[in-house]
């Protein structure tokens, strides 16, 4: 094989030519040209790679290898990305050519481990941003973040399951897969959160066009919620379980305006990058009407009267009809039995069993308004 220098650095000028018209075919939204364009980056880019024998000559030779390798892994050829990266590693390369050929494993290794375990992630990010009061140089109280995290994860699982077409609280499982959230590394100097979508097994995107509709559908829920737009919102959702569900979990995720002051939501969806900051804050969520998810019983029905308790949650029985907590009033010392919507127990009520709680809730009536009872609408920590 020859390592004539002339060739080696035409078949590399080839190489970034191929793989810039793959990062414009991306822009372009073709995926195909875009493969097929890598592809080709990554050939060339692997036979120069290939034909500089001498591990004297380097960085060039440790410096080709690298880049063939990350055209391998971007064409998920992942095995002949590892073998690229020990070739190079097995030479004299640079410290810094080292350190970047370790990380470029680790990732290549990551993406095996994917494989073996037969899973697929999603190309595309979804990020959350968070400024406030309590955090600062990229440190935060953990529970500021693994909260709105958890969060984000339901959302992104009832919309999936929606776009299934399940019905809310439905055992049934989607196609039988497995889907799951991955978070990235966090930034240094900022508190950016990164997540990616997994799924196991074969792709059942036949009927969701992919993980670009996922996000898509996230963050334009979030953008009319956001914007105020709740009919368009509630149409957008088209359930109303889902979109109770939506606005309760995005009322955690937002804004409380003293610990996070600020929460920036982006994906790159379709090649374009979408953001949503969230000025909404926790306590103006009061406005965004929800309807009544209670289920018909006996004359049983909440009332447009409001009342306000607070007291440690306690008790829940979820084998009814009607799904039930109990809460011992602070003020009055009366114990109150509180209906739940389904769409609300298990993701917005239940992780504040046990706690000190602040509750809004309808009066419940049949022939007359009873005593004790509410129909909650409102909950958060105290």
């Amino acid at each position: 094989m020859t390592s004539d220098p002339k060739v080696i650095i035409a078949l590399h000028e080839q190489a970034m030519d191929w793989a810039d018209k793959a990062r414009s075919a991306r822009r372009e939204r073709d995926d195909d040209k875009k493969n097929e364009f890598m592809q080709k980056a990554f050939e060339l880019e692997k036979q120069a790679a290939l034909m500089i024998q001498s591990q004297e000559s380097e960085p060039t030779r440790s410096v080709l290898h690298r880049s063939a390798a990350s055209l391998a892994y971007k064409c998920k050829k992942y095995r002949e990305a590892e073998w690229l990266v020990s070739r190079a590693l097995a030479g004299n390369p640079p410290g810094e050519i080292m350190d970047e050929l370790r990380r470029l494993n680790r990732k290549i290794y990551f993406q095996l481990r994917m494989q073996d375990r037969d899973v697929a992630l999603s190309e595309q990010e979804f990020s959350m941003k968070l400024d406030g009061n309590e955090i600062l140089n990229g440190l935060a109280p953990v529970d500021l973040v693994t909260h709105r995290i958890s969060k984000l994860k339901k959302i992104f699982w009832n919309t999936i399951r929606q776009w299934n077409g399940l019905e809310f609280g439905s055992s049934a499982r989607v196609n039988e897969q497995s889907y799951t959230l991955w978070v990235s590394a966090f930034e240094p100097g900022s508190l950016d959160v990164v997540l990616k979508l997994g799924i196991s097994g074969q792709m059942p995107f036949s009927n969701m066009g992919g993980f670009d509709t996922i996000f898509g559908r996230v963050m334009t829920s979030f953008s009319l919620l956001n914007d105020g737009q709740f009919e368009k919102l509630q149409q957008h959702i088209d359930n109303d379980e889902y979109y109770c569900n939506f606005v309760a979990l995005a009322k955690e995720i937002a804004p409380d305006g003293d610990d996070v002051v600020n929460v920036n939501l982006g994906a790159l969806v379709e090649g374009q990058r979408r953001q949503v900051n969230l000025v909404r804050q926790q306590q103006e969520f009061t406005d965004v009407r929800l309807p009544d998810l209670l289920p018909p019983s006996n004359g049983l029905h909440a009332i447009d009267e409001f009342l306000t308790l607070r007291g440690e949650l306690q008790f829940a029985d979820g084998r009814t009809k009607h799904k039930q907590v109990k809460l011992d009033d602070t003020n009055s010392g009366k114990s109150w039995t509180i209906f739940v919507a389904e769409a609300l127990m298990k993701d917005v009520v239940q992780p504040h069993f046990g706690e000190q709680v602040e509750i809004v809730g309808k009066r419940m009536a049949r022939k007359k308004t009873l005593p004790t009872t509410l129909y909650l609408t409102e909950i958060r920590k105290l």
